[in-house]
């Protein structure tokens, strides 16, 4: 369950960065029969096909985008990334096939992930503001900040298919820790990338 202070912080910071990326264009995809949802598509994207019962559960009844980067909540097991923050998680849970949110108890850490299929030109206006990167073997930054008593990181990162944003926050009230909230972030992004 998304706790009202992360949904504020991680909701906000998703949807952003996806209309910021994917500019004014939409497409539209069925979730339900005859229901047309709008949803963000990035400029020269395929656009979106209705769920099909051969798709897995975690993208049944999501808008879904066309793209190269497989269902964000079907990359990594919850029990992978518990074991990355320490602490359990709920089942992922996305607003398209493009994200997932992987949420905590509220004093606990959560997860979130975006995917964003962008051309390469824009994917570097899209990296979190931060340190730049070369970790990863492609460009990529790390941020930390601590909004609201939620300390954060968020690490970014532009592949083939388009930009990969891995947001991992800490419960309320849990003290700012830089290097174990970019050290989980960091964690969680070679295990996607290793996925992609």
């Amino acid at each position: 369950m998304v706790t009202p202070l992360r949904s504020r912080l991680i909701i906000p910071i998703t949807i952003a960065a996806v209309l910021a990326l994917a500019g004014c264009s939409t497409s539209t995809a069925t979730s339900e029969p005859g229901a047309t949802t709008p949803v963000p598509a990035a400029p020269g994207a395929n656009t979106s096909v209705a769920p099909s019962s051969d798709q897995p559960a975690a993208s049944q009844g999501l808008p879904q985008i066309e793209t190269d980067f497989p269902p964000a909540c079907e990359i990594a097991t919850v029990d992978e990334l518990a074991a990355i923050v320490g602490n359990p998680l709920a089942d992922g849970v996305g607003f398209t096939n493009l994200t997932c949110d992987w949420e905590g108890d509220a004093d606990l850490t959560s997860v979130a992930l975006l995917l964003q299929p962008i051309p390469s030109a824009m994917c570097g206006e899209g990296l979190p503001d931060g340190e730049s990167t070369d970790q990863f073997g492609v460009p990529a930054s790390v941020g930390y900040g601590d909004a609201g008593n939620v300390p954060g990181a968020q690490v970014g990162a532009c592949v083939d298919a388009g930009l990969v944003l891995v947001t991992v926050t800490g419960g309320y009230g849990a003290e700012s820790d830089e290097a174990r909230y970019t050290g989980q972030a960091v964690g969680v992004m070679e295990l996607v990338l290793g996925r992609l």
